[in-house]
């Protein structure tokens, strides 16, 4: 999943930055997003189009999760760029925040997928639309895990380096 890495990075960078203000990390992520999404998009069309196979009906148009997706993961930035400069942040923390928003939002998409895949007359198959939901959910909190883990590995390096000098 290419959006994945893309958001993720997009995610970390914008916490990492935001120890001044929360609400930058909030927009860069609320940024990375969407444009995540579209260079996933992007290139999923081109090797599509490359290996000439035939693509499934979309069920949400790509602005409605582009705009959907900006607001859950600037929301989730904005969180964790808040527990990030905590003195003690606890992964805790960043899990909870990241089921709340996997939650909300990630049920929020599925359920809209299953709706307009209804109303389209697109058979979703179960498999799908329950691999859709895990993504949908699960996803948010192995980023907000990842923005922790990194924000650990920063702080270790910068002990160990100043153990050093």
């Amino acid at each position: 999943m290419t959006w994945a890495f893309f958001v993720c990075a997009g995610l970390s960078l914008g916490t990492a930055i935001a120890k001044v203000r929360a609400s930058l990390g909030g927009l860069i992520a609320a940024i990375s997003a969407p444009l995540a999404m579209a260079i996933a998009k992007g290139s999923q069309k081109v090797m599509v189009t490359a290996l000439d196979a035939a693509t499934k009906p979309a069920t949400l148009s790509l602005t409605t999760l582009g705009v959907l997706r900006a607001i859950e993961y600037g929301l989730l930035g904005w969180i964790l760029a808040s527990l990030a400069s905590k003195e003690r942040p606890r992964p805790l923390h960043f899990a909870l925040a990241g089921t709340a928003i996997g939650v909300v939002f990630g049920g929020g998409i599925t359920v809209l997928t299953l709706e307009t895949a209804a109303v389209n007359g697109v058979a979703l198959e179960l498999p799908r639309a329950i691999t859709t939901g895990l993504n949908e959910i699960v996803f948010p909190i192995g980023c907000a895990l990842v923005v922790y883990i990194a924000l650990q590995v920063g702080r270790h390096m910068k002990i160990i380096s100043g153990e050093v000098r």
